[in-house]
């Protein structure tokens, strides 16, 4: 039987699929012309799914009572502290020592101040918290780029939060001197469907008002679909995919040929098989990345930069890897080997240079995986910590599949765990922050962030 996502763990609970029915008629009363009729329809059921699943799953839709909910969003370290967005709209602050809430930071500042939806993880560099949110009021959507002070939390910004209609579901990515997103159509307008925003990260603190930052918008470059997964960005490269399917490599550096052509800036991009709705890993001089065909792929970059435009050639070591399950999660690598989760519970060990399964066979774990894996040490040796969509954080030992236990959260997990020393940090569905033992995966503490901070019930 073929694997079908579950709805319930990628949609609110209130939300249904719409039912799609299409009729066709061979141009030809022949097996081959039907047979590609057939492929035609089911090729077009399943971009009506792949379309209808971000619609529902990032709350763009155009009705008032499907509202964007958030809760993705990973801890982020930084200093002495994780930064993570809530479900609620509040970008938080925890004392890493502790586990518990600092109720002195707050953003944005207002009792019933939000930001909407916030799914990506912050981006912290030199002591500034930059992240993004949306929200829907109706179909029209307004999405509010950040940038904080991570000591205060006040903005950065001397002009505030950087407005878009849109819908930002993934993490903002940091170039030398660019911030960049990826965004939903803008507007009522659908064409194009999707773009990558450009925006100038300085902050203004400090600076006097001549000096000041007066336009951060920068540039936009128009993409052939929805990009629901936040950049991965290398050498001032950012490296993304669409719900198009198609996978892009743009240059992020401000140079004078660019000027008023941000087609300019696409190196090069790759035709997947299925819609690309997950962050890229870049590891390596390649990219690894996964599609709604269930295909895994692992491009040469190098390769590829330098002029090569063509398919898979396995000559740059480049492959593709055939799953039994959408791809979603960013992948992750370890010692040569590419570890990556689906959304049927599946965790495929890959050798990085032929694409080969390294375990005997793919690991079942109950719920889809949406959040990455992350990498920790147990007593029992090396593990992914792997965050299910159903409920808790599996644990998976690196040497052969074998599941070591589970980090119980009780409620689904969609956000990357955050892996410090002996401790794994992880942001639940329900706006409960945790504090894991690697070693044991005992529980050592537990805050509900959307509730001031209050410790958990037992």
């Amino acid at each position: 039987m073929a694997w079908r996502p579950n709805v319930h763990l990628l949609t609110p609970p209130s939300v249904r699929l719409p039912s799609r029915r299409r009729s066709w008629k061979p141009e030809q009363h022949t097996p081959s012309a039907r047979a590609q009729a057939n492929r035609r329809v089911r090729s077009g059921a399943a971009w009506a799914l792949a379309g209808a699943l971000f619609l529902l799953l990032t709350a763009a839709a155009c009705t008032n009572d499907i509202i964007p909910r958030g809760g993705w969003s990973g801890p982020v370290p930084s200093g002495d502290h994780f930064y993570f967005g809530g479900a609620d709209g509040q970008v938080y602050r925890v004392l890493a020592s502790t586990g518990l809430l600092d109720n002195a930071w707050q953003y944005p500042p207002g009792e019933k101040a939000t930001l909407g939806a916030v799914y990506g993880s912050p981006v912290i560099r030199d002591g500034v918290v930059y992240g993004a949110g949306y929200s829907c009021r109706g179909n029209i959507c307004n999405a509010q780029v950040f940038a904080l002070d991570a000591n205060t939390s006040d903005p950065a910004w001397s002009d505030g939060s950087y407005d878009a209609s849109t819908k930002i579901a993934g993490q903002v990515a940091l170039g030398t001197e660019t911030l960049v997103f990826g965004t939903a159509q803008v507007g009522k307008d659908s064409d194009p469907p999707g773009y990558l925003y450009a925006l100038d990260p300085q902050t203004d603190a400090g600076r006097p008002l001549n000096e000041q930052v007066r336009e951060r918008f920068k540039w936009r470059l128009a993409v052939d679909g929805v990009v629901l997964a936040g950049p991965a960005v290398a050498d001032d490269v950012a490296y993304f995919g669409t719900m198009g399917r198609t996978f892009y490599a743009v240059d992020l550096r401000d140079e004078a040929r660019y000027e008023d052509k941000p087609e300019a800036r696409v190196l090069w991009s790759f035709k997947t098989e299925g819609a690309v709705a997950g962050a890229a890993l870049i590891k390596d001089g390649k990219a690894y990345l996964g599609d709604f065909q269930g295909r895994l792929y692992a491009l040469n970059i190098a390769s590829r930069k330098s002029g090569y435009s063509g398919p898979l050639d396995s000559g740059r070591e480049e492959w593709v890897f055939k799953g039994s399950a959408w791809f979603w999660a960013r992948p992750s690598i370890e010692e040569d080997v590419v570890y990556a989760a689906t959304l049927g519970g599946h965790v495929h060990a890959l050798d990085a240079r032929t694409g080969l399964p390294v375990w005997k066979g793919p690991v079942r774990i109950e719920g889809q995986v949406v959040g990455a894996p992350a990498l920790l040490e147990t007593q029992r040796g090396q593990a992914l910590a792997v965050p299910s969509g159903e409920r808790d954080v599996a644990v998976v030992r690196l040497s052969d599949g074998l599941v070591l236990g589970s980090l119980i959260t009780g409620s689904p997990v969609k956000a990357e765990p955050a892996v410090s020393g002996d401790f794994v940090f992880v942001h639940a569905l329900d706006g409960r922050f945790y504090t894991f033992s690697a070693r044991n995966f005992e529980m050592r503490s537990c805050i509900d962030a959307k509730n001031g901070g209050e410790r958990c019930a037992p």
